[in-house]
């Protein structure tokens, strides 16, 4: 039995036989958290529910490589509305000319919603 629960042809009642669905119709198992019990059709009813955008940006810090992502993070926001994640890309140290570090660069891609 899939998923621990009943087959799927006896928890939708359709016995196997899918001749009265229309030739284009697609029917999916719905998890319910309860196992799965429902059917349903991803193209109908379906909306788009948000449009994102990424943009990359820099961010320097003296202290640590987490901090900068803080910083970096906490100034989109200033700017930015519906910040929803953001990814690291790059790391890379600034060094002084001794070879001492100087700055922990992050870039990284910044995902939002648009309104």
């Amino acid at each position: 039995m899939p998923y621990g629960g009943p087959r799927a042809s006896e928890t939708y009642g359709l016995g196997g036989d899918y001749s009265a669905l229309p030739e284009h119709s697609a029917i999916f198992p719905v998890n319910t958290g309860k196992g799965l019990r429902k059917l349903r059709n991803p193209l109908e009813g379906s909306a788009m529910s948000s449009v994102a955008r990424v943009t990359e940006i820099s961010a320097v810090s003296e202290i640590s490589f987490e901090d900068a992502v803080k910083t970096g993070v906490a100034r989109a926001s200033e700017t930015l509305r519906g910040l929803q994640s953001a990814w690291i890309k790059e790391q890379e140290v600034e060094l002084s000319p001794d070879g001492k570090i100087t700055g922990y660069k992050v870039n990284m891609m910044v995902t939002f919603v648009l309104e």
